[in-house]
């Protein structure tokens, strides 16, 4: 599977516009190459090097097999699971450095 996002490059920086502390909305995210008899997706969106330790920023599990993309800030299409924020919706990067 390929995961592609309109909004940053591969190992680029996600925009402040997908900030916690700006406008806090998840980026554009497409997939292809999808394995034949692919059931279901989930994403989680993880930082393992958090000043905290790991932090989850959103998990949703139940996406559709027939969904190929999560227009940015637009509804997953999945069951969303409460994040490190206490809340069941993407919560943007929050480094206490700003970067």
């Amino acid at each position: 599977m390929e995961l592609r996002s309109d909004d940053f490059d591969h190992g680029g920086q996600i925009p402040d516009k997908c900030a916690y502390r700006n406008d806090n909305i998840h980026p554009h995210l497409e997939w292809s190459n999808v394995p034949e008899g692919t059931e279901s997706f989930a994403l989680i969106f993880n930082d393992p090097d958090a000043p905290a330790g790991n932090w989850l920023h959103w998990l949703v599990h139940s996406i559709p097999p027939e969904v190929r993309s999560i227009p940015e800030g637009e509804s997953s299409r999945g069951v969303e699971v409460e994040n490190d924020f206490g809340v069941t919706e993407y919560g943007g990067p929050a480094p206490p450095s700003g970067t």
